[in-house]
């Protein structure tokens, strides 16, 4: 599943999506795959308490996340709505672990 057009996007961006991607590509399919790379590159962006060193990792799961709803809508209403659903779940669980139950 390519997330972006490479052509579109730093090298060093689109190396981190790629890196992502590969490392969710055991955990999931379809949509899932991106979601959870943007899950993992969201965490990554978190863990340095907002100095620039996560900007990278900030707009990988921006690109993920719109790559992981562009998927699920191509499979249909249904398909987006469970996504969203666990989309918020996992995000929100993020900053919250109370959120996760």
């Amino acid at each position: 599943m390519n997330a972006v057009q490479p052509d579109s996007v730093p090298p060093s961006l689109q190396n981190r999506i790629e890196a992502a991607l590969r490392s969710a590509a055991g955990e999931g399919t379809g949509p899932r795959v991106p979601l959870l790379a943007a899950e993992a590159c969201l965490r990554a962006a978190l863990a340095v308490d907002g100095d620039r060193r996560g900007a990278i990792d900030l707009l990988a799961a921006d690109a993920l996340l719109t790559s992981a709803c562009e998927a699920a809508a191509a499979g249909g209403p249904g398909t987006l709505e469970a996504l969203a659903e666990e989309a918020t779940r996992r995000l929100a669980a993020l900053i919250d672990p109370e959120a996760a139950r």
